[in-house]
């Protein structure tokens, strides 16, 4: 008896429990030994009611051989999540189109590194490095949150990537950047620009030659500074007979020239400039003192002008003495970025021109000639080096693989540029199927794939990045669109899962172009009074780009099978709420296709903005107020879209909870085949919804109802699976097994209670 008992549990149990297969997978046993009830799945709400124990979502997943188990790392659809993830997020890890939604990421703002700069010069800030790891579009805000007083500071553009700012004054200021992704700002990045306090410049005046006796006045009035003012002069003898200066700290002093040999002497004089920030410079003068010998006259060359990189030679052959001759040359560099010269003390000699930045840079070199009698005279030549702007480089992103109607965003935002920025992107595509981006100057546009056979096919797009000297660069990436497995739609609809797991498709009639195609899980949606009861196919969520502003485009949705009459097109705006879209929206006569007229700007229109493109989050859906919302009509597909069943759907909590779609499939294609089946399930629908509403409100109720639908829900795996027959079979052989069971234990309590009477005798 015990025997039978066994075999009967175990024919029967896994029928009537998972209503989906009768083993349990082979991977459960070393998961089980693997990650015990404490673990992260263990105390997955979604799966489990507690101390391990799996839900009847759990339950249907496991025995259904779905592969939710979360072993390392695993993602068994690859779909790009992995179990676990799937699992909290109440999705199939073993179904490709079912998927968590993107969960949003906060971008990360980047103001660049610190600078330190003069004052009087322009800061070019960059928020280039800035970054989201959903590669959502980036847009940018700057400001100023600290300047020292008194300066006038202002951003040439706070909304670009990399703006400027005019430094007027020494001091710190602090700029701030936050970037937002479109739904979430960054934590704002704080750049500090250091403007120091500039050098003066100092000048001594001209060379001068003198006679014995004379009084010479020495000029250094010429001395400028360009911010904060001079402080002081400093003269000091460098060279020659010593003299006496009537006050070294003045700008002009004066002495006596002194008496000198026969062949005259150069006596030279070195000026320091302090500014009032302490910082100065030095510039020096020769006065020859003349007795015979005439001074020479040193010419160091025109000025030049070079770029970057390029050798340059000084020249001093334009140097002259009128008597004795010139006895050395000595080239000095008093200004600019240091070089290395040849050799100083040649007539000509060569260095190579330094890198500089964007507005380029002037070197001042000093000729010192003298001659042979030790008389001096100086030149200045300066070298304006130019800036040679550098080619950006383009990044067009990694190659991409999707499936037919996918929302595909291009990624050029790894695209750099070493010196004077990117100033604008362009997106061209050069082979594949003609597709339209949503801006193909954005750094980051989108585009939905088109419609493939099994074959698939391969996008080309090509970024020209353009800097702000004009320079450019290119890249390409390839975007491979697989087919999506989805048929019985025409060849040019792009066909998708709706949020519901039914095939549907889409397609826009005006010569217009998706740019975004979604869908959305009603169930994500924060419930409202006016929020209709229930959404056959979830929402759609599509960005339309229209001809012009303002244009008006229509598109067609095919449905999975026909609406039931009284359900209507719905569309939701968070501000707005739910809206009924009916007198837009149009049904084939057999109420398998609906028409949408949209607007640019228009109601159907979700920004509200006539700017070309139309968002249109909308599905189709019957509301709570409808009477006709639960009426029966005498077609299976009708019923399609009724919302399963109320009972269970209240006791399992949600529509997309598999127990609840095997009933909706036992209805459609077991019970409305059948006069008694619709009759049934006409008073079913019309009674049921009250007891429906108390049952999703107490918890302890939801569990024992579910228990108690167990036997229906594995007579509708059956009749699903094999038919009617197998159905009516399992139930007769379930009848009998269980009244010979009933006979067996009765024939042996009354045999054990004779064996009692017979040995109390």
């Amino acid at each position: 008896m015990r025997k039978i008992l066994r075999i009967f549990i175990l024919l029967i149990f896994p029928a009537v429990n998972s209503g989906v297969a009768l083993a349990q997978p082979a991977y459960q046993p070393s998961f089980d030994q693997t990650y015990p009830g404490s673990s992260l799945i263990g105390d997955c709400v979604v799966c489990h009611s507690g101390q391990w124990s799996l839900s009847s979502y759990g339950s249907d997943w496991k025995d259904w051989g779905k592969d939710y188990i979360a072993i390392e790392n695993m993602d068994s659809d690859k779909d790009g999540f992995i179990n676990i993830d799937e699992v909290v997020a109440g999705t199939y890890p073993g179904d490709p189109f079912s998927m968590p939604a993107p969960t949003n990421h906060a971008p990360t703002a980047n103001a660049g590194p610190a600078q330190t700069v003069s004052v009087n010069s322009t800061v070019l800030l960059d928020g280039s490095g800035s970054t989201d790891s959903d590669e959502d579009t980036l847009t940018y805000n700057w400001s100023l949150t600290s300047i020292p007083t008194g300066s006038s500071a202002t951003l040439s553009d706070a909304a670009a990537v990399s703006p400027t700012f005019y430094v007027d004054l020494s001091g710190t200021y602090e700029v701030e950047l936050i970037v937002n992704d479109g739904t979430v700002d960054s934590i704002p990045d704080i750049v500090t620009i250091t403007a120091q306090n500039s050098v003066p410049s100092t000048n001594a005046g001209d060379d001068q030659n003198v006679g014995v006796g004379d009084i010479v006045t020495l000029d250094g009035s010429n001395s400028t500074d360009p911010d904060d003012g001079i402080a002081s002069y400093l003269w000091a003898q460098t060279g020659g007979t010593e003299v006496n200066l009537s006050n070294p700290s003045t700008a002009t002093p004066t002495f006596t020239a002194p008496g000198v040999g026969p062949g005259g002497e150069s006596l030279t004089f070195q000026l320091t400039v302090t500014d009032t920030g302490g910082l100065n410079s030095i510039d020096s003068c020769i006065v020859n003192v003349i007795v015979g010998n005439q001074p020479p006259t040193a010419d160091a060359g025109p000025d030049q002008t070079v770029a970057e990189g390029i050798t340059v030679t000084l020249d001093g052959s334009g140097s002259t003495d009128p008597d004795d001759g010139i006895g050395s040359f000595q080239w000095t560099q008093t200004k600019g970025t240091t070089v290395i010269l040849s050799d100083p003390a040649a007539l000509r000699p060569t260095f190579t021109a330094p890198d500089v930045v964007e507005g380029g840079e002037s070197l001042t070199f000093v000729l010192t000639v003298a001659d042979n009698g030790g008389l001096q005279d100086t030149a200045t030549a300066i070298v304006n080096v130019t800036w040679v702007n550098e080619s950006p480089t383009a990044d067009a992103g990694v190659n991409l693989t999707v499936i037919e109607s996918a929302t595909v965003t291009l990624n050029g935002i790894n695209s750099t540029d070493p010196d004077d920025g990117i100033a604008s992107y362009l997106w061209t595509q050069t082979s594949g199927p003609a597709v339209t981006l949503s801006d193909s100057t954005a750094i980051q546009p989108t585009f939905v794939s088109p419609p493939v056979d099994i074959t698939g096919t391969i996008l080309a797009f090509n970024l020209t990045v353009e800097d702000n000297g004009g320079l450019q660069a290119g890249d390409t990436v390839y975007v491979t669109v697989m087919d999506n497995g989805i048929t019985g739609f025409p060849d040019n609809v792009h066909t998708m899962i709706a949020a519901s797991g039914d095939p549907i498709g889409i397609i826009e009639n005006n010569g217009d172009v998706f740019i975004s195609l979604n869908t959305i899980d009603p169930s994500s949606i924060t419930v409202s009074p006016d929020m209709p009861e229930d959404f056959s196919i979830g929402l759609i969520d599509m960005h339309i780009k229209v001809a012009s502003p303002g244009a008006t485009t229509s598109v067609t949705v095919y449905l999975p099978t026909p609406a039931p009459e009284g359900y209507k097109w719905y569309k939701y705006n968070s501000s707005d709420g739910w809206i009924d879209y009916t007198a837009n929206a149009v049904f084939n006569t057999t109420r398998d296709e609906i028409t949408l007229t949209l607007t640019d700007g228009g109601l159907g229109d979700d920004d509200k903005e006539a700017n070309g493109v139309i968002a249109d989050p909308s599905g189709l859906g019957i509301s709570s107020t409808t009477p006709s919302s639960k009426s029966v009509t005498t077609t299976a597909g009708d019923w399609g879209s009724i919302s399963g069943c109320f009972i269970a759907t209240a006791a399992y909590g949600s529509l997309m909870e598999p127990h609840v779609k095997l009933l909706q499939t036992f209805r459609d294609s077991v019970l409305l085949k059948y006069r008694t089946g619709k009759a049934f399930v006409r008073f079913y629908y019309t009674y049921s919804p009250p007891l429906a509403d108390f049952i999703a409100k107490h918890d302890t109720l939801r569990a024992v109802v579910r228990w108690s639908l167990m036997p229906l829900v594995g007579f509708s795996w059956v009749a699903v699976r094999f038919g009617i027959a197998a159905m009516l079979f399992t139930a007769v052989s379930l009848f009998l097994m269980i009244s010979f069971t009933v006979v067996v234990f009765s024939l042996q309590i009354k045999k054990r209670k004779l064996r009692i009477e017979r040995y109390l005798q």
